[in-house]
């Protein structure tokens, strides 16, 4: 199972890039789909980390709500502090 740090520093990366790829209004949403799905493996081994691993780990911080607000709240400071 992967720490809270990494699994911050993953989804970090994984939100800013869903905002980016997402937020265009003239996407097509299956090239907008494609495109996310590439980068997501870019960041999967950007943090060398296997894929099932990072999905085992959100399932575990899914079902233990309080580290998983944790996660988020660490998250959401470090995009907050991309905006500044």
């Amino acid at each position: 199972m992967l720490p809270k740090d990494r699994m911050v520093d993953i989804l970090a990366d994984l939100e800013l890039t869903r905002a980016v790829v997402y937020g265009c209004a003239n996407a097509n949403q299956a090239v907008a789909n494609q495109l996310f799905r590439e980068h997501v493996q870019c960041i999967y081994q950007k943090y060398a980390v296997d894929p099932a691993v990072f999905q085992q780990s959100y399932l575990y911080y899914l079902n233990h709500p309080e580290l998983m607000q944790d996660i988020y709240v660490l998250v959401i400071a470090r995009l907050e502090e991309l905006l500044l």
